[in-house]
């Protein structure tokens, strides 16, 4: 049981990017690096990865690589699903304030079309102290 868990520590460790001292365009050159390799490309670097820093044996390694190719097509399912749902929402969201917006006067509407940009504005900059180091 504890093998299992040190496998799975190993493995979150290789695939969570870690990037601490790359700069940001570093770190966004590097993702979109491991966007553009295929599965199978994917999880035969996670478990080299793997291999060096844990010193599997040849069938560890042939074992852990069909592990690490099924959680690369999960992923990539979960990915494309998030990014639909993403979609789906922002539409729905712009429906709607295009609903609201056809039932308001037209001070109505500048007041609100102001305090959705102010609303926004204040999104990205929170996004940006949140997450700036990371994108």
């Amino acid at each position: 049981m504890r093998r299992i868990g040190i496998l799975a520590m190993a493995l979150s460790i290789c695939t969570t990017p870690i990037f601490a001292q790359d700069g940001p365009d570093e770190m966004k050159k590097k993702k979109e690096e491991m966007q553009a390799l295929s599965p199978q490309e994917k999880a035969e670097k996670h478990t080299a990865k793997l291999t060096e820093m844990l010193g599997l044996s040849e069938q560890q390694a042939k074992e852990i690589q069909v592990i690490n190719l099924k959680h690369t097509i999960e992923m990539d399912k979960i990915k494309a699903e998030q990014k639909a749902l993403k979609e789906r929402a922002k539409a729905q969201r712009k429906k709607t304030d295009e609903d609201i917006v056809a039932v308001l006067t037209e001070e109505q509407k500048k007041v609100f079309n102001e305090k959705k940009a102010e609303h926004q504005k204040k999104r990205a900059e929170k996004h940006k102290e949140n997450c700036g180091h990371h994108h």
